[in-house]
């Protein structure tokens, strides 16, 4: 593993929806976008086809993770839909900058066990091909590369270890440190879909963890320290796995 890289870059909007999959009556968010949004952004880039992209970023062969990388704020919209020739209104929660006159920015952080996808994903940001186009959770929701793409050589780092990352971690990767101030987020997601005959399903739930402010910090399984920052990061799924 050594001698593969993991990509990272940027993407920011002015808003964001990653609605939280078990809402009914009304549209929650998550902080950050899930797993599936990721790959939906990747597939999105590589032109690859609706359910189509399932199998290339699966977690046996990917792995992929994402912290924000500015101030935001929970507000609420109320929208009109039609239902049964009627209409009713249903909460929108967003995702918008805490300063109006900023962005949302995300990392995102990019392992793939074959080279030329990650070669290939590098080269489209670069010139900034964004395939069908990438959005934060929703279609209304544009996003855009901003700025940052590198390609990072890595230390995998099996714990115990006492650290602090900055991005969403698998939550059995992570005994916390209550010593320390922290705000996090917990919850749980889908890691991946399917595809079938009528079109997708899910595959597999996960619970994960993210700092809503700064980093985390606690005795970890495993981290990866990129060697171009010396930034401590993990994923959505156990590197070790892949």
């Amino acid at each position: 593993m050594s001698e593969d890289k993991i990509l990272v870059f940027n993407i920011s909007g002015k808003f964001a929806h990653f609605r939280k999959f078990y809402t009914n009556s009304s549209s929650l968010t998550y902080i950050i976008p899930p797993r599936t949004v990721v790959m939906g952004i990747l597939g999105s880039i590589l032109e690859k086809s609706r359910d189509e992209y399932y199998t290339l970023f699966s977690p046996d062969k990917c792995k992929l993770s994402v912290s924000l990388k500015s101030k935001v704020k929970k507000h609420f919209e109320s929208l009109n839909y039609l239902h049964k020739n009627a209409h009713t209104q249903i909460p929108l929660e967003l995702l918008v900058p805490l300063n109006k006159n900023d962005s949302l920015r995300y990392n995102i952080y990019v392992y793939h066990k074959n080279n030329h996808i990650i070669e290939e994903l590098k080269t489209r940001i670069e010139n900034n091909i964004t395939g069908y186009g990438i959005y934060l959770g929703q279609r209304q929701f544009r996003a855009y590369f901003d700025g940052l793409v590198l390609l990072s050589d890595y230390e995998y780092i099996s714990g115990p270890i006492n650290s602090e990352i900055t991005t969403v971690t698998w939550a059995d990767n992570i005994e916390l440190d209550f010593k320390q101030p922290f705000e996090l987020e917990r919850f749980k997601i889908l890691s991946n879909y399917k595809k079938i005959n009528s079109g997708r399903e899910p595959d597999n739930m996960i619970e994960i963890i993210y700092p809503v402010k700064n980093s985390t910090s606690g005795k970890f399984k495993e981290i990866i320290k990129l060697k171009y920052n010396n930034e401590m990061i993990s994923f959505f799924t156990p590197f070790k796995d892949v």
